[in-house]
């Protein structure tokens, strides 16, 4: 217990010392409450051994208590004859309730001592949680002040004599005695427990705000600011902060929300927009900071609208006291399906909208905009957030095409040489004073001062470059001689970089080859470590050896100027992004005439990758140790970047080739993969991934293919079997606990896309057969009804389902089912995906009233858990519009659909395969209403969607291409529909085998009935 003159006790000490003498405050002064406690317990058991009075009254108790019982009786039997005996009994009586209002005294007195020692001791377990909130400090120092003066007090009752103590009963009650300390600790006590609660309250919200913000996972913006920010020189800048357009944008002057300034590489932008950020930041009222944003095409985290919108948003809540209603349902969303990070499926412009529509001021700043990939979708929706009054953006970039078909009509500030001028000579006086510092030479600012000046011409990175380069001049002589031979522009500057590596030792040029290509191809910043184990590849051996891990020592000395070392972060990265630019151009990343001459360096760092995956200590087990095996994560995720990025080479499809010969190899990495992201829809990205692979080998590698073994579909439902096995172990992954795993619900999505490309590639049977063998081998390892066996008999349901054996999937969905209420909790979510699958195939076998009721107690359960938007409700609420549109009941249906795609075109953007199906959706129910030239437009709109994402030969497009067919022939345009249908027929030729009926007889009846239709429906694509 610490001493009571500590922070939280400094009040109470000072109001009681106050209070005391002289000897009593030497006494008291460094004692604490546990020896306040301890001294008035002592000194109460002493003064009840020792008081002749208490003994007394302990004696005679009995007694007493029996008078007090039956005192009036005696009353009545004195009162029928006054005598001598009424005055004895009246003595007695007197007598009797005197020492029990003494013993009740001190039996008070101890009963709240009693009581004071346990509050005290839950107050110093509050202190230890809570002491960080000052309110609570306060109020438990006030009840501490009562307790501790409650206690000194009975500390004098019990030092006093009987005597006086017995006069004092006399007088009053102890209630009377205390009165004042009690009412006092009864209200400090009550504001204490109010301040409890709110502390609590507070912390958990605390909690939850943490668990927010790593949910959206920002970018680290502030590290970004920080480094940007120190390599500026002081005073420059300070023209931007008087410029008019900039302080019109600043102080609300303008009108136009919006203000672009762009200008050449290296001419300072991302310095400037440091000097703003700290500008807004001084000038800020709380809760009005602004928001700032810097991309970089070499970091794949910092380029897509994702990133910007999660980032942007995690900056905003910071200021805020406390975090929306709105997000904190988008963040429970998410985690009820197991992502632990924000995915567009979350809606974050929608979040971000909310947000600023009430803040009463926001800036948002963004640099580098033309480094990012989907420029156009950020400028687009930062523009619409700028329609909100008390919104102002301003971008920096580069003059581009894209950028100026948003920007150019806005207010612009172009950085000129004569702008930037200003600022460039004060950074180069800055630093040439340092370095005349350094080196004794006093006279060196007015030697190279002007002709470093004069030869950056507006560049600041060539300013700063030139002073790096001066840095290693050996003497004066040869300092003098770079100066009056100066490059001109940022590429002839490199060339002489280059140019004096290249005079460097054999070794030394390896190196510097090798850093090159791994730090300014990769997609990401590399610490240390991961760099290290990279540059240990031999690729003479296709082996890792720790012999060749280079020191860093030498690593820094060869990486300057180019590259740039973050020692805080351990962190090494290209000093610009034009170094990048300029080092993959012309195969300038190979400086030696070595073993990378002349290959592609993605060539190098997809090889390395593989060969990495492939170490028994990564290709044994999902769980992989990030400290022990550095690289894993970056190969895990990015092997396949750099595989498409390389042009074909034999070690290259020879590396391939034996690292997918395994099938275990590869359902572990598609694992790993899969944990590694937990974003919206991993199992559609990598499923695409491992098919770009494949056709990666075919375009490059005719003659030698990957391993047969290489089933794209069954090795994303291996990968699921694994995960879900992993998931539930006790281990954990790295430092993220295994309990992260795939949600059902996108798990399912997942399985319900490879239902479907199961059935275009017709081959269902084999994943009916995959399917029943994994669930044997569940069933024999966990149990017949084990929770294990869930989706793989959802997923067996589906199968069935797409091949039109629907009785056969109703029962195998019903065992799932039955399961789940077995083992799950009453109206889990899971269980919706289960009910509202049987629903849609209900709707299959025409029993369309159990159809609607399966999908509404779906809906029911998913309501209960999520809100209205949430992909899950979407889903299911379209799949219950298509069974109104069997029903007939066209304008419910419309309504749903026309909802849902709203949605998912926030959610997951409008070229998403699951928002072109809602669109294909509303076009048909507008052309069962008759509307056929609203559902011609919307056909057509979903077949350039599905033209544009998945290729003018993919079965959807052309199923599109035949929905259009079909509706012109209705409409009476026979000649449009021939050409349409003509051309699907020949893309589909492939595929008719692949069901029970062909589509010549759709082809053959331009005008089907609506019965028809709904057979050839349920023939061929079920899974609709």
């Amino acid at each position: 217990m610490s001493y009571l003159s500590i922070k939280t006790r400094e009040k109470d000490l000072r109001k009681y010392v106050g209070t005391l003498e002289d000897a009593e405050k030497r006494s008291f002064l460094r004692t604490t409450s546990d020896l306040v406690v301890l001294d008035a317990k002592t000194l109460e058991e002493k003064h009840a051994s020792c008081s002749r009075t208490r003994r007394f009254c302990r004696l005679i108790d009995p007694f007493v208590s029996f008078l007090r019982r039956h005192a009036r009786a005696v009353d009545v039997i004195v009162q029928c004859d006054v005598s001598p005996s009424a005055i004895a009994w009246g003595c007695l009586r007197f007598l009797v309730e005197v020492f029990g209002s003494l013993n009740a005294y001190f039996r008070s007195l101890i009963s709240m001592m009693e009581k004071l020692v346990n509050k005290l001791r839950f107050c110093q377990r509050y202190e230890e949680i809570y002491s960080d909130w000052k309110p609570f400090r306060e109020a438990l120092a006030e009840v501490y002040f009562d307790i501790i003066t409650f206690l000194c007090k009975a500390r004098r009752v019990f030092k006093s004599n009987g005597l006086k103590t017995f006069g004092k009963v006399l007088w009053t009650t102890f209630e009377g005695d205390f009165e004042e300390i009690l009412d006092a600790l009864s209200v400090h006590i009550e504001v204490l427990n109010e301040e409890t609660k709110f502390a609590h309250r507070r912390l958990a919200h605390m909690d939850r705000r943490k668990d927010v913000m790593e949910w959206l996972a920002p970018v680290d913006t502030a590290d970004d600011l920080m480094r940007r920010s120190k390599r500026r020189a002081s005073e420059t800048g300070e023209w931007m902060l008087q410029n008019d357009a900039y302080r019109d944008w600043r102080d609300f002057n303008d009108k136009e929300p919006a203000l672009w300034i762009h200008g050449r590489p290296g001419s300072g932008k991302s310095m400037l927009c440091a000097k703003i950020v700290e500008d807004l930041q001084a000038r800020a009222s709380k809760g009005e900071g602004p928001a700032y944003f810097f991309f970089n095409k070499n970091e794949k985290t910092k380029t897509t609208l994702l990133s910007v919108v999660s980032s942007i948003l995690s900056q905003l809540l910071g200021q805020m006291r406390m975090v929306p209603q709105s997000v904190l349902c988008a963040f429970e969303s998410a985690a009820n399906r197991g992502r632990t990070r924000m995915a567009m499926s979350d809606d974050p412009v929608k979040l971000l909208n909310e947000v600023v529509e009430h803040s009463p001021k926001t800036y948002v700043i963004l640099d580098g905009l033309d480094e990012c990939e989907e420029a156009d979708s950020v400028l687009k929706e930062f523009l619409n957030l700028a329609n909100f009054s008390g919104v102002r953006i301003l971008c920096l970039s580069h003059d581009t095409t894209t950028i100026r078909k948003f920007l150019g009509k806005r207010p612009t500030i172009k950085l000129r040489t004569s702008l930037v001028r200003k600022d460039i000579d004060l950074y180069l006086r800055s630093e040439i004073e340092e370095l005349a510092s350094e080196l004794g030479e006093k006279d060196l600012t007015e030697l190279i001062f002007h002709r470093l000046a004069a030869g950056a011409d507006g560049i600041f990175l060539w300013a700063y470059l030139m002073i790096q380069t001066l840095k290693d001049a050996p003497n004066r002589e040869e300092l003098e001689l770079m100066t009056r031979r100066l490059p001109e522009g940022l590429g002839q500057i490199y060339d002489s970089i280059l140019d004096d590596l290249r005079k460097q030792s054999e070794p030394t040029q390896v190196l510097a080859s090798q850093l090159f290509l791994w730090v300014c191809c990769s997609t990401r910043p590399l610490s240390w470590p991961e760099l290290r184990c990279a540059l240990s590849f031999n690729e003479a051996t296709n082996a890792f050896d720790q012999r060749r891990q280079p020191f860093k020592n030498a690593v820094l000395r060869v990486c300057s100027p180019l590259l740039e070392y973050d020692a805080e972060q351990d962190l090494f990265r290209p000093a610009h992004i034009s170094v990048c630019e300029y080092l993959e151009n012309k195969d300038r990343l190979s400086v030696p005439q070595g073993s990378s001459s002349g290959r592609s360096p993605h060539v190098i760092i997809a090889q390395t990758c593989l060969h990495y995956l492939a170490l028994p200590a990564v290709a044994d087990s999902i769980i992989v140790e990030p400290k022990r095996n550095p690289l894993s994560n970056y190969a895990t995720l990015n092997w396949c970047h750099h595989l498409f990025q390389a042009p074909a080479c034999d070690s290259l499809i020879s590396s391939l080739q034996d690292f997918t010969s395994s099938a275990s190899r590869r359902h572990i990495w598609t694992a790993r993969w899969l944990l590694l992201q937990m974003a919206a829809w991993p199992l559609q990205r990598i499923l695409k991934q491992q098919r770009a692979v494949q056709d990666w080998v075919k375009k490059n590698a005719p003659g030698g293919g990957l391993s047969p073994s290489f089933d794209v579909l069954e090795d994303i439902f291996g990968a699921l079997l694994f995960l879900d096995n992993t998931s539930r172990s006790e281990e954990t992954f790295g430092d993220v606990s295994s309990g992260l795993r795939i949600g059902h619900f996108e798990r399912m999505m997942a399985v319900r896309d490879l239902a479907r490309a199961y059935a275009l590639a017709g081959r269902l049977k084999d994943a009916e057969n995959w399917l029943e063998s994994a669930l044997r081998e569940q069933q024999n390892k966990h149990g017949k009804n084990a929770p294990q066996t869930i989706w793989l008999l959802n997923s067996l349901g589906l199968i069935l389902d797409q091949q039109s054996r629907f009785q056969l999937a109703v029962d195998t969905q019903s065992k799932a089912l039955g399961i789940q209420k077995e083992k799950l909790p009453p109206n889990h979510m899971d269980t919706a995906w289960t009910i509202s699958e049987l629903g849609r195939i209900y709707r299959h076998l025409l029993k369309l009233g159990d159809a609607e009721w399966m999908h509404l107690q779906a809906l029911r359960v998913l309501g209960s858990i999520f809100p209205e938007d949430d992909p899950q409700i979407v889903w299911n609420k379209n799949t219950l519009a298509r069974t109104y549109r069997f029903q007939h009941r066209f304008e419910e249906c419309l309504a749903i659909h026309e909802y849902a795609f709203a949605t998912q075109q926030r959610s997951l953007g409008p070229e998403h395969a699951h928002t072109l199906w809602t669109l294909s959706d509303i076009s048909r129910c507008q052309r069962d209403m008759g509307r056929l030239n609203d559902a011609l437009e919307s056909f057509l709109r979903v077949l350039d969607g599905r033209r544009m994402t998945l290729g003018a030969q993919h079965p959807d497009t052309l199923w599109s291409m035949n929905d259009v067919g079909l509706l012109l022939a209705m409409m009476g345009r026979n000649k449009e529909e021939c050409g349409r249908r003509a051309f699907s027929k020949i893309g589909r030729t492939k595929m008719i085998a692949t069901y029970s009926v062909s589509f010549p007889v759709l082809i053959l009846n331009p005008r089907p009935s609506m019965i028809e239709c709904h057979r050839l429906i349920f023939h061929t694509i079920p899974c609709l």
